[in-house]
């Protein structure tokens, strides 16, 4: 696929999908190659045969962990994120853990003693800030669950609202962590205008799980009950 290609399929930042693509490459996974198509320069990226045999391990231990196999929707026919398999199941994890899981190592997970933001977060951010900096700007519900964030909004003059009711200013701001379609709609029903901060990933699994409802499918979701993610 073409790195614009998997960029809108994955929904993933131009440097983030960089630096996934550079791990795979350096780990013999996949191939880039540059060429040039209506005078603009092109970059493809494929995966290499050395790409599909840790693939095949790991859905053979995912298929272990599950009791069936773990297809991706890419295997389901055309138009259903095609390549989209590659990134999430190697990218997400080091090449190293990747292959010690394979050859049936245990493996140590280490947790920082302090844990940063995740890129879906620090766009959130900067697009609320930007944003509230130009007119007066509300955030339905918490941006982020990070109290000092939280108090730098209020002093840039960003207000904090949980219900759509108690909105008075004329645009509003979706947390990353998303919203519900019933959510979105009384804001619009308001004659509010919406600032769509939600984190790209957290996109993906709420069309995924309506792409999966629409094909019959019955979808659970695991979480906490009231939270704005879940229910989005």
């Amino acid at each position: 696929m073409s790195f614009i290609e998997l960029r809108e399929t994955l929904e993933m930042t131009d440097g983030n999908l960089t630096t996934h693509i550079r791990t795979l490459q350096e780990a013999g996974y996949v191939s880039v190659a540059k060429s040039y198509r209506n005078n603009r320069r092109l970059t493809t990226v494929s995966m290499t045969a050395g790409g599909r045999k840790p693939l095949a391990t790991t859905w053979a231990c995912s298929s272990r962990s599950s009791g069936k196999p773990n297809r991706s929707r890419s295997d389901r026919g055309p138009g259903r994120n095609p390549g989209g398999s590659l990134v999430y199941n190697f990218a997400a994890q080091s090449v190293r853990e990747t292959e010690a899981y394979a050859r049936g190592e245990a493996m140590r997970v280490l947790r920082a003693s302090h844990l940063g933001m995740c890129f879906g977060v620090r766009d959130a951010i900067a697009k609320v800030l930007r944003a509230g900096a130009r007119e007066p700007l509300t955030v339905l519900g918490e941006l982020v669950h990070n109290e000092a964030v939280l108090d730098q909004l209020a002093a840039r003059g960003i207000r904090l609202r949980h219900e759509v009711a108690e909105v008075d200013t004329p645009a509003v701001a979706i947390t990353a962590h998303g919203a519900s379609d019933r959510r979105r709609a009384a804001v619009r029903e308001r004659g509010l205008r919406i600032l769509d901060a939600t984190c790209p990933i957290v996109r993906a699994a709420h069309r995924a799980v309506a792409a999966l409802a629409a094909d019959g499918f019955h979808p659970v979701i695991v979480g906490t009950p009231n939270h704005v993610e879940v229910r989005g």
